[in-house]
């Protein structure tokens, strides 16, 4: 019996240790490196260091900070085309959302600094805690920090054991990924490309309170699948004022210390061809917020848990008018 004990201690042991190191904690967001100088000199040089180890630059788009900032901030939405064929041949479903990754150029009180949403917290969440894409997501974040010469390594934002989101107060956008996927419109009979050159021709056209506008179009043509980068000022310096530091306890002092959550956005808008149809597709809005921005607290989306569902709103009535 004693040996009998000892064995089945030592097995659980063993897939204990197995299931930490691949459950390590991981925060949202991850910094690359410091640096002193003009914040343009630096997104130049981010951007040249990013095309030069292999990843395609989508969009570089000065971010909306809240009025009272007198700091700046750049986001840089890159792409790899390598760990785009990875992703979608491990989740066809949920890949679309985790090809696009983005970089922050910006300043604050303490100086400049690099930062990158972190594959090892946001995949996990679109990979549904898929063991299998462990590896891949590893190797995605290590050609990231060796395009960026990274030499930090420290996070912000919500630290998570796993890439499930649980509700807030038990009631409030949780779940699976692949279960918060929402389809805004349905295209009968029609082709994914003609429906994204139609939603890119006059998404911008109506103003709306959120003045949303679309900043990159990135198009997957072996999956019949287009990403539509969507940001808008409002959304933008609304959300970096209600996150504000966050869970970081020595950036409250700061002025706006909600611009280091600039990566965030752009959010993303799928068009993606379902046999003869073409679906129109987004992730729901508020636990898209809760991705990013957990770490403000309970109460900040409880004051603020109209905003997801207007956003999406607008963005409905945009495609809409794009597909009229």
């Amino acid at each position: 019996m004693k040996r009998i004990w000892a064995l089945t201690a030592i097995i659980g042991l063993i897939l204990f240790s197995t299931s930490t190191a691949t459950a390590q904690d991981a925060r949202v967001f991850e910094n690359a490196l410091d640096f002193s100088g003009p914040l343009d000199s630096e997104v130049a040089r981010i951007t040249g260091l990013l095309e030069e180890g292999g990843f395609q630059v989508l969009a570089s788009r000065d971010a909306s900070v809240p009025a009272e900032c007198s700091y700046d901030a750049t986001v840089i939405s890159v792409y790899d085309a390598a760990f785009s064929d990875t992703a979608f041949a491990l989740n066809a479903d949920t890949a679309q959302y985790g090809i696009v990754n983005r970089v922050v150029v910006f300043q604050d009180e303490d100086g400049g600094h690099v930062a990158y949403t972190n594959p090892n917290s946001i995949l996990r969440t679109v990979f549904v805690d898929d063991s299998a894409a462990n590896g891949a997501t590893e190797t995605h974040r290590a050609k990231l920090r060796d395009a960026l010469q990274a030499t930090a390594l420290t996070g912000y934002g919500q630290e998570r054991g796993r890439g499930h989101i649980g509700k807030t107060m038990g009631v409030m956008a949780g779940g699976p990924f692949d279960t918060k996927l929402g389809i805004f419109s349905n295209v009968v009979n029609a082709r994914w490309d003609e429906v994204a050159s139609s939603l890119e021709a006059t998404f911008n056209d109506p103003s709306g309170s959120w003045n949303l506008e679309i900043a990159y179009r990135l198009d997957v043509v072996d999956q019949d699948v287009a990403v539509f980068g969507i940001t808008g000022a409002r959304m933008e310096s609304k959300s970096f004022d209600i996150v504000g530091a966050g869970s970081s306890k020595a950036r409250k002092k700061f002025a706006c210390p909600g611009i280091a959550y600039a990566a965030s956005y752009p959010l993303e808008v799928v068009v993606r061809q379902s046999g003869n149809d073409v679906n129109i597709e987004m992730v729901d809005a508020m636990f898209r917020m809760k991705m990013y921005f957990e770490d403000a607290g309970k109460w900040a989306f409880m004051k603020n848990m109209t905003m997801p569902g207007s956003l999406a709103g607008e963005i409905k009535d945009r495609i809409a008018f794009a597909l009229k």
